[in-house]
């Protein structure tokens, strides 16, 4: 008779703080920066369990985190800090855990490791994503880290061990669209929106800080906005120029919003409405191509967003000082104002970076008709 086949190896079952190698349960825990690894001497999983309480009492004084769940850790981060972020922010936070939970939402907080990490960031990229998808996913993490040391639940952000090179963003340089473009796209534009609009040209300010802009916001007799809920959550004040000053004191109410709708309440269908714009504008431009009233040159279409890279640039080419922008702009890092530079002459770039200077902003959009 032929031998009996051996048996199929059967997977060891999963227990924290534990790895399986040649039929026995080891332990495995990090201790002030070092991992300790001790054979508990059993491939008995329920014999394992009740070993590994005992080794991890004796070896790790803060070892009850690792019976912790990833969901667990990511409920208490959520308990602790929803109410400090703004509603856009907590949306995106929202959006990230969904794809977080299925990923880790099953593992021990102990096995939410770097070489994890690495798996998830690789599985989303195979999925096509691009790197900056997949920081707003680690950003979350980083923060339930973050949490997670800060009850002693982790010694370290194990995102923050991950490499910068394979998260870095590939970025679209801007285009900046030509003054018949962008009055253009003006002229398309009716009653209040259109005051939006020429507003963040002139400010720079973001979709949401426009349309989340109320009157105590506003401080006329300094010609000044105050800015309390901004992306880097630091308070910002805004210098205003006599356009955009003209602008407000032109609002027919000094109460709740500044710009509303017919309705009373505040815009949220703002980059809706600036595509919609955009096709007007577009389908206008080439009309008159045809009929040979503009230059052949194709119509540049450009984002709401991309009126603030433009008050920007037409602040320095004004004459502007970069580290004045960057106090305008919120920047937290000088080098995000310096992204403007490439889009200066020589002579310009070195004014910008010269003696310290405010100016009196104008901008393209001062020549649009009202």
């Amino acid at each position: 008779m032929s031998p009996p086949a051996s048996a199929s190896p059967v997977a060891a079952e999963k227990i924290p703080n534990t790895f399986f190698r040649g039929g026995v349960y080891y332990g495995r825990v990090k201790v002030a920066g070092d991992t300790l690894r001790e054979s508990l001497g059993t491939g008995d999983p329920v014999e394992a369990r009740k070993l590994i309480k005992k080794w991890l009492a004796e070896k790790s004084p803060n070892h009850e985190y690792d019976e912790l769940t990833f969901a667990q850790v990511a409920s208490s981060w959520i308990e602790h800090y929803q109410t400090g972020y703004s509603t856009k922010t907590w949306r995106r936070y929202r959006t990230s855990l969904k794809m977080l939970k299925p990923f880790f939402g099953d593992l021990a907080w102990a096995e939410v490791t770097r070489s994890k990490l690495t798996e998830y960031m690789s599985a989303r990229k195979s999925e096509g994503l691009s790197n900056a998808t997949i920081n707003r996913d680690l950003a979350v993490m980083s923060n339930i880290f973050e949490h997670a040391v800060d009850q002693e639940w982790a010694e370290e952000n194990l995102v923050l061990k991950l490499s910068k090179k394979a998260r870095r963003e590939k970025r679209l340089p801007f285009t900046m669209p030509t003054p018949g473009m962008i009055d253009a796209t003006f002229a398309r534009m009716r009653s209040t929106f259109g005051e939006i609009c020429r507003f963040a040209l002139l400010t720079g300010l973001r979709r949401d800080e426009i349309a989340q802009l109320t009157w105590s916001n506003v401080l006329l007799d300094r010609r000044q906005l105050q800015l309390f809920v901004t992306k880097n959550r630091t308070v910002r004040v805004v210098t205003l120029c006599e356009e955009a000053y003209q602008i407000l004191c032109g609002r027919n109410s000094r109460e709740g919003y500044v710009f509303v709708t017919r309705n009373g309440g505040a815009y949220k269908r703002v980059s809706e409405m600036w595509r919609e714009v955009q096709l007007r504008a577009e389908k206008k431009w080439n009309e008159q191509v045809v009929s040979q009233l503009v230059s052949h040159q194709k119509f540049i279409r450009f984002r709401f967003h991309d009126l603030r890279h433009m008050f920007a640039i037409n602040y320095l080419r004004d004459g502007g000082n970069i580290y004045h922008l960057q106090i305008e702009m919120g920047h937290s890092t000088i080098r995000q104002t310096e992204e403007y530079l490439q889009y200066l002459t020589a002579e310009e770039q070195v004014a910008a970076k010269g003696v310290s200077q405010q100016v009196s902003h104008t901008t393209a959009v001062s020549r649009v008709a009202a």
